[in-house]
């Protein structure tokens, strides 16, 4: 008795596109990958300074917020997790 297999051809076409910089981006985040060391991110508002100002006011004022240095409990929380890591 012989046994039959059946087989199926299956042909690949390859194409080549090329994202914009903000497709890349977009793609990389929700695919989880790591961007190019060289990658050179752009700036919302470079055409208008009075945005530039009130964005960079904004990032000073969130990163005086956050900063572990003034934080006493996450300096505790980050000299923790380095204790536990060695």
């Amino acid at each position: 008795m012989t046994k039959s297999r059946n087989v199926q051809e299956t042909q690949v076409t390859t194409r080549t596109t090329t994202l914009s910089p903000t497709e890349e981006k977009v793609a990389r985040m929700r695919l989880g990958l790591r961007a190019p060391n060289d990658l050179i991110l752009d700036r919302l508002g470079a055409g208008n300074p009075e945005l530039m100002a009130k964005i960079a006011e904004m990032e000073a004022r969130v990163l005086r917020a956050v900063g572990t240095r003034n934080n006493p409990t996450k300096r505790r929380i980050v000299q923790a997790l380095r204790d536990k890591k060695r």
